[in-house]
């Protein structure tokens, strides 16, 4: 066969082969191509930017893709150039892309690919995912701090190291009052606790019933109601305005120091920053790149001075303690005081007799009273109650036990309708009406909440004049005195912050040992002893002068 017959006998074989499936290169046509089955193809006429460009169907997304295929070193290779989204990424797109790709990676003739062209896809890729993630992060650094404000009010205030777990009632009321307070929003809610210690926001009826709707109702700068010293809330101002990324220790700090505030009102008020920034961070607001915290007080960032002439009532009896004296008094004004004040007396008398805190004195429930490993009779507290978050024993001495008596009497006389009551401390204020209403005995609306009317009658009563925290100093400071006598300074002082419960012995030395007026006078003349010379002969000598 001659060279002539060859070629005509080849060109017939090229002439003989099926042409390849083809539409064209247009959205429309795309578009309008209906495939019969999963991972059907459709091509394009041959040209430089659609040579091995396909439009593959996938019939589980129901979506049509653009894929590319190619010899790369004589190996068949395939790339994905993404769904096909008319006018988005459609065939102006793709044929953009193609030529970046082929200018790229093809020789000069762009007929052969030289190097991979899912190197430029991918660089694409992640060029795009940067640009979504530098989007994001602005997004983020504009979240106002109001905007976090709404959202841990929705969120519940949750505890930032305990998962499931929300701060107390008292905690949550707090932070509400310095966020969001000061303003009519606060007249529709309320604050409940339950056997767990966890606090919860309930909306009163006939107003908002969520969050959403009181932020609605009431947004920044709305029916503000001043106090007397013209506080506003923070999510009042310009600072609850401004992005959350802009909060640094000096706003803060110029925050604090922009009113006359109390001690006490700079500290409640930073740590309603410290719940905030901390649901920040857990939100993520801040991205990868958390800023260092601004409401830390480490390193100085943030300094509430002291005020040594502070007027706040409690602060008088921080380093006080009562007299040995004074304890029977108090126990025995306490019992007179039944009649009138039958659980907030029995509460007190309950505090001083175990030096245990007022928050955790109330939520004493009659399933708390068990056991211990040796069968002794305790009061075993769960953490959720405790000022520590991890469990605590009342040990019931005859002290305790004469005040469990006691309340027996009152459940058998006068308040048998109570018996059902969980709490050891009802409040005289139950709805009797609710008494048979398993969910209100259990919450907090059936247990005395505070024992301030009690306490004022007893300074009455007796003239002793102090306050109901002190209990818990005076009885560690007389526990250690009285074990260190027994056992010991080492061995006693142990023994004596076992029984206060407190982490370690600095703690107790620094906040809870203190010394009365009538041993600090002791000692003083005991060391005075060393320095008091009845007579001393002066003639002679002159003050200032050597002799």
């Amino acid at each position: 066969m001659g060279t002539v017959q060859q070629h005509e006998l080849n060109s017939e074989k090229q002439t003989t082969k099926p042409n390849r499936k083809s539409i064209p290169f247009t959205d429309l046509s795309i578009k309008n191509w209906k495939p019969k089955k999963d991972k059907d193809k459709i091509g394009f006429p041959r040209h430089n930017t659609t040579r091995g460009l396909n439009v593959l169907y996938r019939k589980k997304t129901n979506q049509k893709y653009w894929e590319l295929t190619y010899y790369l070193k004589k190996s068949k290779r395939r790339i994905s150039l993404g769904p096909f989204l008319p006018g988005v990424n459609g065939a102006e797109q793709i044929e953009g892309t193609m030529l970046i790709l082929i200018s790229t990676h093809k020789d000069l003739r762009r007929t052969h690919w030289l190097t991979d062209p899912a190197k430029t896809i991918k660089e694409k890729d992640q060029k795009v995912i940067g640009e979504d993630k530098i989007k994001e992060d602005l997004k983020k650094a504009i979240v106002p701090v109001n905007s976090v404000i709404e959202a841990l009010c929705v969120a519940g205030f949750p505890k930032a190291k305990i998962k499931d777990e929300y701060l107390s009632a008292v905690s949550i009321r707090t932070h509400i009052n310095k966020l969001i307070g000061n303003n009519k929003r606060t007249e529709h809610l309320s604050y409940e606790e339950d056997q767990n210690g966890n606090g919860k926001i309930v909306f009163k009826p006939g107003g908002p019933q969520s969050f959403p709707e009181l932020f609605k109702r009431y947004p920044s700068g709305v029916e503000i109601v001043k106090s007397r010293t013209g506080e506003v809330s923070l999510y009042d101002t310009q600072t609850g305005r401004r992005p959350i990324t802009e909060l640094t220790n000096v706003v803060i700090d110029h925050y604090l120091r922009s009113k006359e505030r109390t001690q006490g009102q700079q500290e409640n008020i930073l740590l309603a920053f410290q719940s905030l920034w901390t649901y920040a961070c857990k939100m993520k607001v801040f991205g990868e790149n958390v800023p260092n915290n601004p409401t830390s007080r480490r390193d100085g960032r943030i300094i509430i001075l002291k005020n040594r002439n502070s007027k706040a009532p409690g602060r008088a009896f921080n380093n006080k303690i009562f007299k040995k004296t004074e304890i029977p008094t108090i126990i025995k004004g306490l019992v007179d005081l039944s009649g009138e004040f039958p659980f907030n007396s029995e509460a007190l008398n309950m505090s001083c007799v175990s030096g245990r805190r007022q928050p955790e004195i109330c939520k004493l429930r009659y399933d708390m009273i068990t056991k211990d490993s040796e069968g002794n009779p305790i009061i075993l507290m769960p953490g959720g109650i405790t000022k520590m978050r991890t469990e605590a024993i009342i040990n019931i001495t005859p002290s305790v036990q004469l005040i469990l008596d006691r309340l027996e009497k009152l459940l058998e006389g006068p308040f048998k309708a109570y018996r059902n009551v969980p709490y050891l401390f009802p409040t005289t204020r139950i709805n009797k009406y609710l008494l048979d209403d398993p969910t209100y005995l259990n919450s907090d609306h059936t247990r005395i909440k505070n024992w301030d009317g009690c306490w004022r009658a007893l300074e009455q009563l007796t003239g002793i004049e102090g306050s109901p925290k002190m209990f818990r100093k005076t009885k560690a400071t007389y526990d250690e005195e009285i074990l260190v006598k027994e056992y010991g300074k080492d061995k006693g002082q142990e023994y004596a912050i076992d029984l206060s419960d407190h982490k370690d012995k600095e703690t107790a030395q620094k906040h809870y040992w203190k010394i009365s007026d009538q041993k600090r006078k002791e000692l003083a003349d005991l060391s005075d002893k060393l320095f008091f010379i009845s007579k001393v002969n002066t003639k002679g000598q002159s003050l200032g002068k050597s002799q």
